[in-house]
Order: structure tokens, then C-alpha cells, then sequence
């Protein structure tokens, strides 16, 4: 069950959000981006986002909604938006469209346990990269067990 749980700079903590060099706080959100030297879905970033998760209750097993982000890569031709939607729909998971950028959402249903989701956010990272687009990280509630409200 999501919750809003924990204070963080004085908002309560509900999501984090991975996305593509600083660490920041803003309302009831965490959003870590990561630079080159740590890619999103790489293992170092889906630990800090991990972390996160761990300091307000949430020790990543319960399954929650998964919200992965795709763009068409600035420095690549990028593949037609089918090609990705194709690709993305051959894993569990539903696709829709972001809301910039001409962007796709891959939303799952799942957890976010090191030994399923590295290799999974890192394959995920790489067949995208083949397609011409980016891995711009994920984002999903936090989940505490025993914790309803």
C-alpha cells in the first residue's frame, strides 16, 4: 500500500524518481538523476533510488507500479516510436505515451529487488540504446509494509 511516510526537507515522502547528476527534494517526491558516469537503470543509480525506498520503510520486495521512461535519443536516429512500443510489449507491462518529447511509459507491476531489477534495467537500458533512444530512469510509490497510512 503507497503511503505517505517519513518527513524528507519537510514534505512527506510518497515516489522517487530516477532520472538522467544532482539529488533533489521537491514536495512529496525524491528525484535523483544521474550522469554519465552513472546511467539510469545502472545498478548505482537503482541503489540510490533503493536507498531512498529503505530510509522511509520500503525494502523494495512488495510488488508496486514501476514507471519506466523512454526518449528518442538527441545523439542517435532514433527508431520509429512502433518499433519501441513493439519491443516494450514483448515484456509484462502496459505502454503509453509520456507526456513530452515524444516519449513512451512502460508501467509494470512488479519490485525492485537488486537481483531481478539491475539485469532487467540494464537490458532495458541497452536494447533502447540499439533503437536510437534513451533510458531515462523510473519511478514508483513508496511502499512500507505494516504502514497504511
Amino acid at each position: 500500500m503507497a503511503g505517505r511516510l517519513g518527513q524528507f526537507l519537510g514534505a512527506t515522502l510518497d515516489r522517487v524518481i530516477g532520472k538522467g547528476g544532482r539529488v533533489a527534494a521537491s514536495g512529496a517526491v525524491h528525484e535523483i538523476t544521474a550522469g554519465p558516469e552513472t546511467p539510469m537503470g545502472s545498478k548505482a543509480a537503482n541503489d540510490a533510488l533503493r536507498q531512498m525506498l529503505r530510509i522511509h520503510g520500503d525494502d523494495g520486495t512488495a510488488p508496486r507500479e514501476v514507471v519506466h521512461y523512454a526518449y528518442p535519443s538527441k545523439h542517435h536516429t532514433p527508431s520509429p516510436p512502433q518499433a519501441v512500443r513493439d519491443y516494450l510489449a514483448a515484456h509484462e507491462g502496459e505502454v503509453r505515451n509520456a507526456a513530452k518529447k515524444g516519449g513512451l511509459l512502460f508501467i509494470q507491476q512488479r519490485d525492485v529487488l537488486a537481483e531481478t531489477f539491475d539485469p532487467f534495467t540494464a537490458k532495458l537500458r541497452a536494447d533502447l540504446a540499439a533503437l536510437g533512444w534513451d533510458y531515462d530512469g523510473w519511478e514508483c510509490a513508496v511502499e512500507a509494509s505494516g504502514n497504511d497510512t
